[in-house]
Order: structure tokens, then sequence, then C-alpha cells
């Protein structure tokens, strides 16, 4: 069989993190009741006028900035006009002639990805297909969306998937979007094709409305396999519009595109051009927020956590927000991050309320570690916190239930009366045999033992029962 070159450009839909939409005041809300959070505009009362929201253009500017964008300081817009139920107005307000941002790049797996453009258009009313009926919820009609086009230059399945996740840390840790795909908050469209010639394109194929990464590879595969049987068999491939069907694991097909659809492109009449100076764009950059990369970097330089550790802390932007408000109190980044890692993220996967501990407070518990109390009921106290209890008040009823100098001393005579064995064990050289004594010291003490503690105080008290015996000996 011939060999074939891959070609892949995708186009990203993103929805922006704003409280009001596109062009109009309507408050969004991803959870409201449909229907209920739409002004005249959105649905195309006659006279109604649309105005630039101007947070949209600020978060717009922020992703044509990290990606290497030439940004346009003329803010123009256009009318696309189509006729669809969830277009109201008969046209879709887009930049179809001078986007916000072109000629970008973002590197890859060391291949640099050339990005055509970035531009600002609102998104469509929803349609929701129910028991054979379909109806609209116009709430998210006119929410502000940026589309990010690359060219045609991904050249690997890989590749593809690896720059829409790296899509999806920028626009989430820059506050450009909230980035859940599976919430529809961001959409991928793919575009490929396969040719004799790497320096030529073949037919194209796109595939709509991805909304996940797992889903984008098993499409992309999927596809690149039906063109190569098909072409295998001396088969043409047609231009087309498919979609992926999660359930059957295929892409499948929706319509032909065997000719270019007419937009009728034009000016929007009512969005006269806004000039963006330089200082104005400039201090618009300056706020932004740091990327998934430089707080990367901080973590691994600054607070010398492991690369494994990092990575684990940057994968919930919740957790990596959190962890940087706990360490303004602590310097025990090492602690912090585990406990992130390991126990709020694992409320966070049961519980859907927000995290009510105070940082301050996770900070005190972090530095009292090893002082005051072990590491282990540490993290109950922590997880007390977590439902709503003071993590103070539980630090404290803690304290009040430690053992005092003298009731230790009988702790630990008690424990050694007990375990003559493991006493002779650890005589004998068994390092296990403490930790046995330790675990049994911790059993009757019912937990309010620091370990630690313990294990010191067997140690010297196993001592001391060594050298009577030797003196009874003499």
């Amino acid at each position: 069989m011939m060999d074939l070159y891959l070609h892949i450009g995708l186009e990203i839909h993103c929805e922006l993190k704003t409280n009001t939409k596109m062009f109009s005041s309507s408050p969004i809300d991803y959870q409201a009741s449909p229907n209920t959070l739409v002004q005249p505009f959105d649905v195309a009362f006659p006279g109604t006028l649309p105005t630039i929201n101007q947070r949209a253009v600020e978060l717009a500017l922020r992703a044509c900035d990290v990606l290497n964008c030439t940004i346009d300081s003329n803010l123009r817009f256009d009318r696309k006009h189509y006729f669809y139920p969830d277009l109201p107005k008969g046209y879709q307000i887009t930049q179809a002639f001078h986007p916000l941002g072109k000629d970008g790049f973002l590197t890859i797996n060391s291949q640099k990805i050339l990005i055509e453009r970035v531009h600002l258009e609102e998104d469509t009313a929803k349609l929701v297909h129910r028991d054979g009926y379909t109806s609209i919820d116009f709430n998210r009609c006119g929410i502000p969306l940026i589309e990010i086009v690359t060219r045609p230059v991904i050249t690997s399945v890989e590749d593809a998937c690896a720059f829409m996740a790296e899509i999806l840390r920028l626009v989430t840790y820059l506050e450009i979007s909230e980035g859940k795909m599976e919430k529809g908050q961001v959409r991928c469209d793919v575009n490929l094709s396969l040719s004799e010639n790497p320096s030529d394109l073949g037919t194209k194929v796109e595939i709509k409305n991805l909304n996940s990464i797992s889903h984008m590879r098993a499409a992309l595969c999927y596809e690149v396999d039906r063109q190569k049987e098909r072409i295998a068999h001396q088969h043409s491939i047609e231009s087309q519009t498919r979609r992926y069907d999660e359930k059957e694991k295929k892409t499948v097909f929706l319509r032909a595109k065997n000719r270019k659809v007419d937009y009728r492109y034009m000016p929007d009449p009512n969005l006269p051009c806004v000039r963006l100076s330089r200082e104005w764009i400039q201090e618009v950059l300056s706020k932004r927020p740091r990327t998934y990369q430089e707080r990367f970097q901080q973590l691994t330089d600054k607070h010398r956590l492991s690369n494994r550790l990092a990575y684990d802390l940057l994968k919930q932007k919740e957790i990596n927000d959190l962890y940087f408000e706990i360490v303004k109190y602590t310097r025990h980044f090492s602690v912090a991050a585990n406990l992130l890692c390991a126990d709020i993220r694992t409320w966070l996967k049961n519980h859907s309320g927000p995290i009510l501990v105070k940082p301050e407070d996770i900070a005190f518990l972090i530095n009292e570690i090893d002082l005051t109390i072990p590491y282990a009921k540490a993290r109950g106290i922590l997880k007390a916190g977590l439902e709503g209890k003071s993590i103070q008040k539980e630090w404290k009823a803690y304290q009040n239930l430690q053992l005092s100098s003298q009731d230790m001393d009988r702790l630990i005579q008690q424990t050694l009366a007990q375990n003559p064995k493991s006493v002779h064990d650890y005589l004998q050289g068994k390092d296990r045999a403490l930790a046995y004594l330790v675990g049994q010291c911790m059993r009757l003490s019912k937990g309010n033992v620091d370990p630690q503690r313990a294990k010191d105080l067997l140690r010297r008290g196993i001592r001391n029962l060594e050298r009577s015996t030797m003196d009874e000996e003499e």
C-alpha cells in the first residue's frame, strides 16, 4: 500500500468566562432553567441593538497573546447569514474579515502548530431533542465565544489531541473559560485529509462537535482507518461532514459538502469599528493570570516539588489555586501538595459543594504536623474540617486528649509487659518488632498518642529493660 500523509486542522469553539452575554446584558448561568435568561436582543426583537461586552474582548485578547497571534487593534464585527432554528436573527455576529488575532502558533511535541485566526463571535441557542420533539433553549443564545482555527499542519492523531489538551490548560489557567468540554463550554470540529504528497492536501472530511479528548482521539483513529481502507480499495474520498457516534465507536455521515455555502458575509451596521489603543491592550495583557507552564516552573524551581507531584497538583485548577493560597501561610510545600492531591481531591470527587475550609486553617494544621500532631491524625482533622467542623477546635480537642508524662510512662510499661516476645525480637535486631509495638501502644491509647513519640519512648523503655536484666545477671 502507498504511503499516505495525514493533515489535520482544528476549529475550537470556546465559551468565554463572562457574567453576561456578548451583545446583551443577559446574565449567564449554566444551571438556570431553560429560557429564563433571555433579553429582547437575544431573540431578535425588532428595534433592539447590540452592545459589545468589554470583558469578552479582554479575555479574547489573552487568548491571542498566549497563542502568539498578531492582534488587530481595530475591533470589527460581521454578519454570517444562514437559517436554522437555533439562530433567531437569521444571522450570527462574528468576525469574518478582521479576526482579533491571526498568524499565531503553539508548540506541541517540538512541532510548531500554526494558528490561522482567533476571532470573537456569539453562540447559538441550544437544541434539545427528546421523545421525537425538538425544543430550543435560548439561554445559550448570545454567550460569547472565541474560535481558534489552526492551519492543516497537524500530522498525527496524538499531536492533535495534545494540542487540544494544551488549549484546555491555557484557557482554564488564564481564566478565559471554565474549559469543561463535558458541559459544552469547549467544542471541537476536526478537518482531516490523506494525501500521497506531504505538501498537498487530500479531500477534506469534517467531524463536528467533539466534546472530549477521548472522543476526539477515537473519531480521528476511526476516520483515518476508514479513509485508508477506501483508498486501498481504490474508492474515492468524498468531501462530507460526519459526527462521532460514541455508542457505535465510529464516525457517521451527516451531509455532503459538494458546494461551498454562501453565508453572505457583511459588516454589521449596528456595530461600528472600535479602536483598541496599544496602551489599553498592554494594560489588559499585564493583568493576566499565570499560565499552566509558569505555575509548573514555580512549583518545581521555587517550591522544590518533584515533577510528578507538580503535575499532579496542576490537574485541577481549583486544587492548584487553593495550594497557592495555603502556602502564603506555610513553607511546608511538599506536605501541602500531598494533602491536596490525596485528601482534598478525594473529598472533591465525592462532594459537589465548594471547599469551606479557610486556607490559613489548613496551613495552621500543616505547621503543627510532627510538632504537636502526627500526620495521620492531621488528615483526620482535615477531613472533619472539610465536613464543616472547625480545624482549630478539632486540634485543641486532640491536644486535650494527649497523655501526661506519667500516663505515657505507664502506657509504655503496659505495652512492653504485654508483648515480651516483640521486645525479645527487637533486641535480636528485628526492627519490624518495634513497629508492631508502636501499633499496640496506639491501640491501647485509642489513637491519642503521637506515633513518633511512642516509638522514641518504647526504644528508651526497651533499653532500660535490657540494662535491668544485665544488672540482675551481674
